[in-house]
């Protein structure tokens, strides 16, 4: 069974790793068009793109919350579960087992004992925890972009003085 669970644990890390950078990457570029589209654009002018935008930025936030959620519930199910094996392993009826029913049941209470979460490779714990990490990188990142396009929009106006 410990097997099994490694396999479809294995099956899932990159599919998972993949969704949570396109995620986030999408987040990004559409923060980004946010932001800059109501720096040197304006909100006034075009309301319906700014709206637009706001949703293509605001999507993948969502799928990002309901997959670190679902991951949260899960936890808190094992959790649970591990509890209960706990409480199974110590009553009378574990006395009458056999050693290969004793054994299957070691296999499941390592399997359920201390859930983390879902790993992603090893690069993070999918988890609440995990937004306000992305939400501090993102910001950071949003700062950078938005330094050098205004960098950028600063030299083109004085490139057009001169």
């Amino acid at each position: 069974m410990h097997s099994q669970v490694e396999f479809v644990g294995n099956f899932y890390v990159i599919p998972l790793l993949v969704s949570v950078t396109i995620l986030v990457i999408s987040m990004t570029f559409g923060l980004y068009l946010v932001l800059t589209f109501s720096i040197f654009i304006g909100i006034t002018q075009e309301p319906i793109l700014f709206t637009v935008y706001c949703l293509y930025s605001l999507i993948p936030c969502l799928r990002l919350y309901v997959l670190a959620e679902g991951a949260q519930k899960t936890v808190k199910k094992m959790s649970a579960i591990s509890g209960k094996l706990e409480k199974i392993q110590v009553s009378e009826e574990s006395e009458s087992w056999t050693c290969f029913e004793q054994k299957q049941f070691s296999l499941a209470v390592a399997n359920f004992a201390k859930p983390e979460g879902y790993d992603a490779a090893g690069f993070f714990q999918l988890n609440r925890k995990l937004i306000p990490t992305i939400i501090g990188a993102l910001v950071t990142y949003l700062i950078v972009l938005l330094t050098f396009k205004l960098s950028d929009s600063t030299t083109q106006e004085i490139m057009k003085k001169f």
